[in-house]
């Protein structure tokens, strides 16, 4: 098969969390080198990029606890874009005190690769092999019906096979992440 998409990385994300949570769209924000959207409430985001190519993706996990006073998640990924640690030494560290937060699937990428990391599963960093993943609000790999006709859809695109009205419409539908 032919993929069409040639760059190393397609990402299609959804924030699909409080719509009534007041956010700010796709900006370089003011007070960092970072891309990405903006939670107003809490500071942080849900997706973002820096300058030099490292991002960060965050999913919350539904049905995880909450631990009374736990600090905000989308504050994990300006932590990370600022820190100047790789990816993999980044989620080595949070390890230790992920379980402060509520739960959340982590994804930071680097032109080295793409890390995942769960609070659900503390013992383990995960490099994510070349390919289509998909994260959602649940455990990774969890089959979610949303997550795995998304995936499907873009595998489909990404091969030609997805200018049917079927798959763009799969596409266009409420996911979390694919990358």
């Amino acid at each position: 098969r032919r993929v069409l998409f040639r760059s190393p990385l397609l990402m299609v994300a959804n924030r699909d969390e409080f719509h009534h949570r007041p956010t700010a769209p796709l900006a370089w924000w003011p007070d960092a080198p970072i891309l990405g959207g903006r939670d107003l409430q809490a500071g942080g985001t849900w997706l973002a990029v820096d300058r030099n190519g490292q991002f960060g993706a965050l999913t919350n996990l539904r049905g995880a606890p909450m631990p009374k006073d736990a600090p905000s998640r989308g504050a994990l990924i300006p932590r990370f874009l600022k820190s100047g640690l790789s990816p993999s030494e980044f989620l080595r560290e949070l390890r230790h005190e992920a379980h402060r937060f509520a739960g959340f699937n982590l994804l930071l990428g680097s032109a080295a690769g793409i890390w995942l990391y769960s609070n659900a599963d503390p013992g383990t960093v995960r490099l994510l092999a070349p390919g289509i993943h998909a994260l959602s609000n649940g455990r990774f790999g969890e089959p979610w019906p949303k997550v795995v006709g998304a995936s499907r859809a873009l595998e489909a695109h990404l091969h030609g096979e997805g200018r049917s009205e079927e798959h763009t419409s799969e596409l266009q539908s409420p996911c979390n992440l694919v990358c």
